[in-house]
């Protein structure tokens, strides 16, 4: 009876085990459907249907939606100057700047490569651009400590490696600049939620564009934003 009883016990814990790895396998698989894994941030998939969500917000209250697309300057260098390894923690970086700007209601993105978009819900254009241009400034401000690695990288390349040119290196550390671009709707635009989104982020995207043919390491906000 003693054995019986202790086989009973052992046989719940073991489902109790089994259990909490199934949940914790599906709470990892869960985060990889929503989450970037290698910045932490939210993924483009799940940005596009919260930027959905946010639409219908914005046409049913007419409260302003204002999006921000990051897109970093030179990032190919920075590839090509200290190894793929380091351009990984310079998008991690990337990531760590924008936690320490955006506002809690905000969703910071990585939206693909070395671009970065940010959800402002109940924010207008130039509020936008004043968040923009902080972000902008924190970056640019914020030292992205070299790694051995990296230095030993860099050193191979010699001396007339393209890196020296545009990055801008102190020491062990390198700064980072973006060009930034911000559009904004209001919910007086006429469409479906998908044209809308896509409207929404072709001026965003416009904008940045803008931006990078201004020299870089500015802000532009889109035309009627």
């Amino acid at each position: 009876r003693l054995f019986g009883w202790k086989r009973r016990i052992l046989g719940k814990n073991h489902l109790k085990i089994k259990f909490l790895v199934f949940r914790q396998c599906l709470k990892r698989e869960l985060q990889g459907l929503l989450f970037d894994r290698l910045t932490g941030l939210v993924n483009r998939h799940e940005c596009e249907r919260v930027l959905r969500r946010r639409l219908a917000e914005t046409q049913r209250t007419g409260q302003p939606l204002s999006l921000v697309l990051l897109d970093l300057d030179h990032f190919k260098q920075v590839n090509d100057g200290f190894g793929h390894d380091f351009g990984d923690r310079a998008l991690q970086h990337v990531a760590q700047c924008l936690g320490k700007t955006c506002r809690a209601m905000d969703l910071a993105v990585h939206y693909g490569g070395e671009e970065f978009l940010i959800l402002l819900p109940n924010t207008t254009s130039a509020d936008a651009v004043v968040i923009a241009e902080r972000l902008r400034v924190t970056l640019e401000r914020t030292p992205l400590m070299l790694t051995p690695e990296a230095i030993a990288h860099h050193d191979r390349l010699g001396p007339n490696q393209p890196s020296k040119s545009h990055l801008k290196r102190a020491g062990d550390a390198l700064y980072l600049t973006a060009s930034l671009g911000v559009a904004s709707e209001t919910g007086q635009t006429a469409g479906t939620l998908d044209d809308l989104a896509k409207q929404l982020l072709d001026r965003v995207d416009k904008a940045a564009y803008q931006a990078k043919h201004a020299g870089r390491n500015c802000v532009r906000a889109a035309s009627g934003a």
